[in-house]
């Protein structure tokens, strides 16, 4: 009976024990499926893809390269397509796509004619939003964020940066031939780091652009100060060691005649430290594939907190410093006519616009503090960066150098004869079509920000394909129609915004990687020393780097005037040599911006 009894049970429970075990299973199936890739029908797009997506195949990649942005091109290339879709989003229930634009013009018809289609990405948000809640660039286009923008709007406007900005600029760029100077001194003719002196001639001059007088830590003053308590022979006991380079076949042992030299660095002023380090949260975020989770974590350490403290305390002194001043001044007249700093001008537009909305300013909001640390962050690192391009592009292309200092010394043919560097005047004065030819060409070479990201805010079409609302689509500046020739695009795929516009041809014939200002130049008025009758065509080459349309780079007057002067000053005064073959590698890493691995320089003063 017992036995009949227990047989009874077991027909009883197994039945439920394998109906408990099937839900389970499908529901890990269901799981699985809705976590797998999301595809759009018709774009090209990697196969085998599992719940990862293409997540393990670009940290693989960014393990071996140090770069992102080249896995993107390469994923156009290898599909032989301008769209291509692309799954970084592991974990998320149908996971959606990133889409890859190789296609200047569709891209500048999405930037500049499509902004009720396309706006600022949610995936930007993610990266800045937890460092910077307040800075406008987390915000979509629409009303907060044009008001906010109008915080900003005198800054970039000529009269301040010509009476206020340049000549800071300048002071910056003169500390640092003084440095070099001093290198080439101590450094008996070896090649040196020049990585660390172009963050510090930018960082003061951002610094200085921010605060005005009130900065008075600057970080090349302290570098001045290290090398006078130097001697030729305490420099060489410094390069005493062998070091490391890397070749092109990879790392090699540099011996004692082609070793860099090394001069220690002076430590900075803990504000300006804390203000880097702040900084350099967002490379770490931007690196991430989970950047609000990364976030979330960094937050919590002490370092960061400490960090953060400093920084917002250093930014809010120097806005009280501004209050006070126009408190004290009484000022009423209209804002960007008479300030000294940035924060000096953002507190007079946010007493204005407090007036105009019937309300009190708030000086001190996360808004004020956000914005001015945006200028820290955007105004160092990309212009840095893209300067350390431009030594590394003019020394390996000397009679491109050549050609440019023989511009400079006939367009500043005065201060030749008076044997004295161009003025600030001179230099944002005196148009030099061969000079503008060469700074676009290291923007475009150095390609400092290779993509630019938007997101679909309607359900649409690129390039024919339907793209859902919500679709983040990265613009490629990285390969083709940019360093190959486009990919074959039939007119009729394209938006009919971009049919409707005139389609310009672009040469794509010859190396299109290759460091050559010629591209820009059309004829047109004369350009300097034996260059004939050659003009300056900004819009001779595609180029991305600023971005375009309405939410393009709002800083680039103030990067183009920091590379105008540091680059006129630098070739003015040095000639960059060769450097050995170990200290030459053309690496690159992605972090806050795309930059060389390394950058050695090895100069030669010039005599005048």
């Amino acid at each position: 009976m017992d036995i009949l009894n227990n047989h009874d049970n077991l027909r009883t429970y197994f039945p439920l024990g394998t109906t408990i075990t099937t839900l389970i299973l499908l529901l890990l199936l269901f799981l699985y499926l809705s976590l797998l890739p999301a595809r759009i029908p018709g774009i090209p797009s990697n196969s085998s893809l599992g719940t990862l997506g293409d997540l393990p195949s670009l940290l693989s990649h960014f393990q071996k390269t140090g770069e992102t942005a080249s896995w993107f091109a390469l994923q156009n290339k290898a599909h032989a397509s301008p769209l291509v879709q692309v799954f970084l989003r592991p974990f998320t229930l149908k996971q959606t796509p990133f889409l890859l634009l190789a296609d200047f013009r569709e891209s500048r018809d999405i930037l500049t004619r499509r902004g009720r289609e396309f706006d600022r990405s949610s995936f930007v948000a993610d990266l800045m939003g937890g460092a910077v809640p307040g800075h406008h660039i987390v915000l979509r286009t629409g009303g907060a964020w044009k008001r906010q923008r109008r915080l900003l709007q005198d800054l970039m406007g000529p009269k301040f940066l010509g009476d206020v900005a340049a000549p800071r600029v300048y002071g910056c760029a003169i500390d640092l031939v003084r440095v070099w100077r001093g290198k080439v001194r101590l450094g008996g003719g070896r090649a040196f780091s020049a990585r660390e002196d172009m963050m510090y001639a930018t960082v003061d001059a951002i610094l200085k652009f921010s605060f005005g007088d009130a900065f008075v830590h600057s970080t090349l003053e302290a570098q001045m100060g290290m090398l006078q308590g130097l001697d030729c022979e305490e420099t060489v006991r410094l390069n005493s060691v062998p070091v490391q380079g890397r070749g092109k076949q990879g790392a090699s042992e540099l011996d004692e005649d082609t070793a860099p030299a090394v001069f220690g660095e002076a430590p900075i002023h803990p504000s300006v430290r804390a203000l880097l380090n702040a900084a350099s949260i967002i490379e770490e975020l931007q690196r991430s594939a989970v950047p609000k989770l990364t976030y979330w974590w960094i937050s919590r350490k002490k370092g960061y907190r400490e960090a953060q403290r400093l920084k917002d305390g250093y930014i809010r002194d120097h806005i009280a410093r501004a209050v006070r001043s126009l408190e004290d001044s009484d000022r009423d007249e209209k804002p960007g006519s008479q300030f000294q700093s940035a924060v000096d001008l953002m507190v007079a537009r946010e007493k204005q616009l407090a007036q105009q909305e019937g309300r009190e300013p708030d000086y001190f909001s996360r808004i004020m503090s956000d914005e001015i640390f945006g200028f820290v962050v955007g105004g160092h690192d990309t212009t840095s960066t893209t300067l350390l391009w431009g030594l590394k592009l003019l020394t390996a292309n000397p009679e491109a150098q050549s050609r440019l200092r023989a511009c400079l010394q006939s367009a500043h043919a005065q201060a030749v004869k008076e044997r004295r560097p161009p003025s600030i005047k001179e230099i944002t004065h005196t148009p030099i079509a061969y000079f503008d030819a060469v700074i676009e060409e290291i923007l475009r070479c150095g390609n400092t920000s290779p993509i630019i990201t938007r997101e679909a805010t309607v359900d649409t079409l690129v390039l024919g394909y339907p793209v859902p609302k919500g679709t983040n689509v990265f613009m490629l500046s990285n390969g083709a129609s940019f360093f190959a020739p486009s990919f074959d695009i039939n007119e009729s795929a394209r938006s009919k915004t971009s049919q409707a516009s005139r389609a310009r041809k672009f040469d794509e014939s010859g190396d299109m990687a290759a460091f050559l200002p010629e591209r820009w130049l059309v004829p047109g008025s004369a350009c300097g020393a034996n260059d004939g009758a050659w003009g300056f065509d900004a819009m001779a080459v595609p180029q991305l780097v600023f971005g375009l349309g309405t939410r393009g780079c709002y800083g680039r007057r103030f990067a183009y005037l920091e590379m105008r002067v540091l680059v006129t000053l630098i070739v003015w005064h040095f000639e960059l040599l060769g450097v050995p073959e170990g200290l030459a590698s053309w690496a690159a890493v992605d972090g806050l911006s795309h930059q060389p691995r390394e950058c050695f320089v090895r100069l030669r003063e010039i005599e005048y």
